[in-house]
């Protein structure tokens, strides 16, 4: 017992050496690690270099027509809808009935059972309700809608960006203001709304009173540091890896690494770069670049509009024309345009692709000439939401 006791003793004062070994250890080796390290960590979703996403070339009879943005997600619902792609205007805009059962639509508003708002499948619907226009006289398109949130899903499997809960115009009816007739959103039965990827507001906050303070959908993304807010559209021809998806007689559509979402330092390089001003009313950007026109035998200051919306040719506000309404150029009309920072650009008209029409501006006022999808085969785009500025260059 004796032994087993002494055994036990000796047990017991090696066991608290070692303990004592171990912790005079510890203790010196705590005191000499260097101080740790800070980590930082990147919260998901951020954008911390630029992220390429497909978009979709519509091909009709050797022309692109339409460019459009796939959306794979709205709030919690999967879809698969096809917008638009307009550097032409701001903002999410999309036929209700694509996102909501088709009986809370109605040509007076979106049925909200009694109540300030609504969600259905993380899509928050308002019962704030506004009006929003397209197109140039007499071919204006007005549309009524409500104002919901929504978070959303830009681009597709290859490719994507996931969007902070963002503002989208949902619209429940049409008119075309000179006939009062009916006006859908699109002609073109498979697109489903308008991605307006201008951005004009400078406001920080994602909520908004009314159609005119939505912001596109790039600025409802979060940067990290080193990348600006924007995008960077490639020219069309310089695609070489496009995929067919879908294809209909002479109607070929095409999935393509056009678009880049974020600008760094690198993005700005071989552009000419527009510098945009700010103004004090709260819009910031400015989607139109000013310069030098030429047409129809007529030179004067103007501003242009970059316009992926616009699918066949253009316009051009002149002062100066002596013709009391629009019309058309004919065929082999030079068109030159040289914009304040040193961009060209000239064309000769035909009535297919580069279809010009002349829009008489006599009110001292000048308005914006358009230059549609057309202009984008050969010539890059940019647009840096952070700097305000607008980067063109030639393929």
């Amino acid at each position: 017992m004796k032994l087993r006791g002494s055994i036990q003793k000796t047990l017991t004062l090696a066991i608290a050496s070692s303990l004592l070994l171990t912790a005079c250890s510890k203790k010196d080796d705590l005191a000499n690690m260097p101080d740790p390290v800070p980590t930082t960590t990147t919260p998901l979703n951020v954008i911390t270099q630029p992220v390429t996403l497909n978009l979709l070339m519509v091909n009709d009879g050797g022309y692109v027509k339409r460019l459009l943005m796939p959306i794979t997600q709205i709030g919690s619902k999967t879809v698969n809808l096809k917008t638009v792609f307009d550097t032409g205007s701001e903002g999410m805009v999309l036929n209700a009935g694509a996102v909501l059962p088709q009986e809370m639509i109605t040509q007076n508003g979106i049925d909200l059972k009694g109540q300030t708002s609504l969600t259905i499948d993380g899509i928050t619907i308002t019962n704030a309700r506004d009006s929003t226009s397209y197109g140039e006289p007499p071919y204006t398109r007005k549309y009524y809608g409500q104002i919901a949130y929504a978070t959303m899903v830009l681009g597709d499997d290859a490719g994507n960006v996931t969007t902070r809960e963002m503002s989208v115009f949902l619209v429940y009816n049409g008119i075309k203001t000179a006939t009062g007739k009916h006006a859908p959103l699109d002609p073109d039965p498979m697109v489903d709304g308008i991605c307006g990827v201008n951005n004009q507001v400078i406001s920080n906050a994602d909520r908004v009173a009314s159609r005119s303070q939505m912001k596109g959908p790039f600025s409802y993304l979060d940067y990290g540091a080193g990348v600006n807010a924007g995008m960077s559209l490639s020219a069309l021809n310089a695609i070489q890896n496009a995929d067919v998806i879908n294809q209909s007689g002479s109607r070929i559509i095409y999935s393509a690494p056009l678009l880049q979402v974020g600008i760094d330092p690198g993005s700005e390089t071989d552009y000419i770069m527009q510098q945009q001003g700010s103004a004090a009313n709260g819009a910031a950007f400015s989607p139109q670049v000013h310069g030098t026109i030429y047409a129809d035998g007529d030179q004067f200051a103007g501003a242009i509009l970059f316009d992926t919306g616009t699918a066949t040719g253009g316009s051009i506000s002149d002062p100066d024309t002596p013709s009391p309404d629009p019309y058309v150029l004919d065929s082999n009309m030079p068109v030159y345009f040289s914009t304040n920072e040193g961009f060209s650009y000239q064309f000769n008209t035909d009535k297919n692709e580069y279809r010009m029409r002349i829009v008489p501006n006599q009110s001292g006022k000048l308005g914006r000439s358009i230059l549609g999808l057309e202009f984008f085969t050969n010539h890059y785009f940019l647009l840096d939401y952070t700097s305000n500025q607008i980067g063109i260059g030639d393929l």
